[in-house]
């Protein structure tokens, strides 16, 4: 696995720097003792990449047109969930608090000390957030809102601005990174890097893993029979989720559409991207991911911007 640090956009975090791809400019997540976490919104357009307008082939042969929309170019990290939390705080908003607030028993059976530190220590503030409920994004959503409107970037200044979870078209087309009949976010149709320096590292967080152990109920859950599976048995140095800044992105500037944590879109009942406890088959941009309403340890989000 390769963590990708170039040099134009900074994403400062309390364990560290890690920077993402050219030609965006420097926004930064902060985090002061005295005040809590905040985060420099002054540059937020350089955290979403834009989406041209297009048509897509669905995978059931629909062709679907999609106006252009802006997409966060990494899953909603812990540490930025953290900042409407604290917002949430602030404003005595207790039932909307308790609404939002992740879900910390999605752990399983020895991954159970997480409970307690995924969401909460600051060495995962880089990682993606998990355990959110649906209304706790709408609320993100109306809340992220309502910053980018008061600071009205030059860009954006004027326009209607709505926020809220892609739809699976939208998802798609974002995903393919501008490749025809991508099966990936990134070109090609193997999990490992092909060529050059890096060649042979695997492209994406996911679970390798043998079809016997792989079982699906009659509802299509998925579930993996061998503990051994899981991360700690895998190459890709990532033991659980890894940092939303990782590996390679795509055509478009956006990093894990594939691995990493599967994410929700506007259609309810599945997941796109597949995760860190998926097979590849399960990253595939055409697959579906069964949501887990129960709650699972490998489900987060990103957003998308329309503007009018």
């Amino acid at each position: 696995m390769k963590t990708i640090t170039l040099p134009i956009i900074a994403f400062l975090f309390i364990t560290g720097l890690a920077s993402a791809q050219k030609n965006h400019k420097e926004i930064s997540f902060k985090k002061n003792k005295t005040t809590g976490t905040y985060m420099d919104l002054k540059k937020i357009e350089s955290f979403f990449s834009y989406i041209p307008m297009q048509s897509y082939q669905m995978p059931d042969n629909r062709i679907v047109s999609v106006k252009s929309f802006y997409m966060l170019r990494f899953e909603v990290p812990n540490m930025m969930y953290h900042m409407f939390m604290d917002d949430l705080a602030f404003e005595g908003r207790t039932m909307d608090f308790n609404m939002a607030y992740p879900d910390t028993n999605i752990w399983f059976s020895g991954l159970s000390p997480y409970q307690h530190y995924y969401y909460q220590h600051q060495a995962y503030h880089e990682y993606p957030v998990l355990g959110v409920s649906r209304e706790g994004v709408n609320l993100f959503c109306s809340w992220l809102e309502e910053k980018i409107k008061i600071l009205s970037p030059k860009e954006w200044r004027n326009k209607k601005i709505s926020i809220r979870l892609p739809s699976e078209a939208e998802w798609m087309i974002a995903a393919s990174g501008d490749i025809n009949n991508a099966v990936y976010a990134w070109k090609g149709s193997y999990m490992r890097y092909p060529s050059g320096i890096w060649q042979g590292d695997y492209m994406a967080n996911f679970c390798k893993i043998n079809d016997s152990e792989i079982i699906r109920d009659e509802n299509g859950k998925l579930t993996v029979e061998s503990t051994t599976s899981f991360a700690g048995s895998l190459d890709d140095n990532a033991y659980i989720t890894s940092p939303v800044i990782c590996y390679w992105p795509n055509g478009y500037g956006l990093y894990n559409m594939c691995g990493n944590v599967r994410e929700m879109v506007q259609e309810e009942g599945f997941t796109k991207g597949g995760g860190w406890i998926d097979p590849g088959s399960e990253l595939k941009i055409t697959a579906r991911n069964t949501y887990q309403k129960e709650g699972f340890p490998c489900e987060g989000f990103r957003v998308v911007i329309m503007l009018e």
